[in-house]
C-alpha cells in the first residue's frame, strides 16, 4: 500500500451533547490536513454534519470542474451490491482518488451487509468510500468485529446512547458507589444533569457525599440535583461579574454539557449586570447599595456586589448589556449555535478584565 496515512485504523465516537461538534471539528482537521483514510463509516441521521462532510471530501479530493466523473452518491436500495462495489474499485478519471457516498445500507439484509462491510474496508489507493447509516445495534457490532481486522477505516458515531443504556449506566455508577437509585430518580436526573456520564458520575457522588450510602428517590434527586443548575448559574454570572474568563468559559462549558437554555443563562447575567451597574449608579457607597437592594449594611452580599463592580466601568457594563441584549434577539430569532454566541461574548467582553481565580 503506497499511502502509509492509511495504516491507522482508528473508532471515534461522539455519544453525548456537545460532543458530535467537537468530533466533526477534529474530522475536519484530519481531512483538510490530508489524512483521508479509504472508508469513513458515519453514523448519523443528522443532514447537515452529512453534507457538510460531503462537501469537504469533494473539496479535498476531487478536482474542480471535474468532480461529476469520479462521485458517486449511491443508495443500497437503488443499486445492488456489485454495482456499489464497480464503482468503489474503479479508478479515477480526473482526481488522485475517487468519493463514493454510500447510503441506506441498513435496507440490505444483514448477510449482503457484511458482505459489503467486508469488502469495504480493505485498503485501496485510489478511492475513498464515505457510508452513512443510522444506528442499528447489530450493525455497530459487525462493524466492530470488522474493526480489529482491518487498517483502513474510520467509524465516526454521531448518535447518541440509547436511553435505556445511559440509564442502566446511572444504574451501575450508583451501585458502585453502594446507592440505589429508584426509576423515576433516574429519569429527573437525567433531566436535570443532561446526558453526560462525567457531569452524571459528579452529581452521584455529589448525592452520595450528602446522604451517604442509601436509596436515592425522586425526592432526593430533586432536593440535591435541581440546586446545581442554579449554583453553576451563579457560579456563571458571578465569574462574569469579576471579569474572570477562564472560570467563565469553564462553567459555561459545564451548563452546555447540562443543556441549560441560553436565553437563561442570558436572563441571569443580565440581572447580576444590571444589579453591577446599579452599584456603579450609587457610587458603591455601603450604605445606599444596602438600602437599594434590602440587605443588612454589613452583609456578605453587599460587600460582594462593591467588589464586582470595581472590575466594571459604566461605558464598559452598558457596552457588555448592548452586546447581551443583541444575542439575546439573535437567539431568540432562532440562531443555530447559541453556546457559539455566548462563548463569543465572554471572549469579546471579558478578555481585558482582571483575571482573578
Amino acid at each position: 500500500m503506497k499511502n502509509k496515512k492509511y495504516l491507522n485504523a482508528k473508532r471515534i465516537e461522539a455519544t453525548f451533547s456537545k460532543a458530535p461538534d467537537l468530533v466533526l471539528q477534529r474530522l475536519e482537521e484530519e481531512i483538510t490536513s490530508n489524512k483521508i483514510y479509504p472508508t469513513y463509516i458515519i453514523f448519523s441521521s443528522d443532514n447537515v454534519i452529512v453534507d457538510e462532510i460531503i462537501s469537504l471530501l469533494k473539496e479535498t479530493l476531487l478536482t474542480p470542474g471535474f468532480e461529476s466523473f469520479d462521485f458517486d452518491l449511491l443508495h443500497c436500495e437503488d443499486v445492488s451490491v456489485s454495482e456499489i462495489l464497480t464503482k468503489v474499485f474503479t479508478p479515477p478519471l480526473a482526481a488522485k482518488r475517487r468519493l463514493v457516498v454510500i447510503k441506506d445500507v441498513l435496507k440490505l439484509n444483514s448477510e449482503t451487509r457484511a458482505q459489503l462491510i467486508a469488502e469495504l474496508v480493505k485498503p485501496r489507493d485510489f478511492s475513498v468510500v464515505l457510508l452513512v447509516t443510522e444506528w442499528e445495534k447489530n450493525f455497530a457490532q459487525v462493524l466492530e468485529a470488522q474493526r480489529g481486522l482491518t487498517q483502513a477505516v474510520a467509524v465516526y458515531n454521531f448518535y447518541k446512547p440509547f436511553l435505556s443504556a445511559l440509564k442502566e449506566q446511572i444504574r451501575n455508577i450508583a451501585q458502585k458507589k453502594g446507592m440505589l437509585i429508584d426509576s423515576n430518580a433516574i429519569d429527573l436526573l437525567i433531566e436535570i444533569a443532561g446526558e453526560s456520564p462525567d457531569i452524571l458520575n459528579e452529581e452521584l457522588e455529589k448525592i452520595r457525599t450528602l446522604i451517604g450510602p442509601s436509596r436515592i428517590t425522586e425526592a432526593v434527586v430533586k432536593k440535591i440535583a435541581a440546586k446545581s443548575h442554579n449554583y453553576e448559574l451563579n457560579e456563571l454570572t458571578g465569574a462574569i461579574a469579576l471579569r474572570n474568563l477562564k472560570k467563565s468559559l469553564r462553567t459555561l462549558f459545564h451548563l452546555q454539557e447540562w443543556g441549560e437554555e441560553p436565553v437563561k443563562i442570558i436572563g441571569f447575567t443580565g440581572n447580576e449586570l444590571f444589579r453591577i451597574l446599579r452599584v456603579l449608579e450609587l457610587k458603591s457607597e455601603r450604605s445606599r447599595v444596602a438600602k437599594e437592594f434590602g440587605f443588612k449594611e454589613n452583609s456578605r452580599r453587599v460587600q460582594e456586589l462593591i467588589d464586582r463592580a470595581r472590575n466594571w466601568t459604566k461605558k464598559s457594563l452598558n457596552k457588555c448589556l448592548i452586546d447581551l441584549a443583541k444575542m439575546d434577539k439573535a437567539i431568540k430569532n432562532g440562531y443555530p449555535q447559541p453556546y457559539f454566541l455566548l462563548e463569543q461574548f465572554l471572549l469579546k467582553n471579558l478578555s481585558s478584565g482582571e483575571q482573578r481565580l
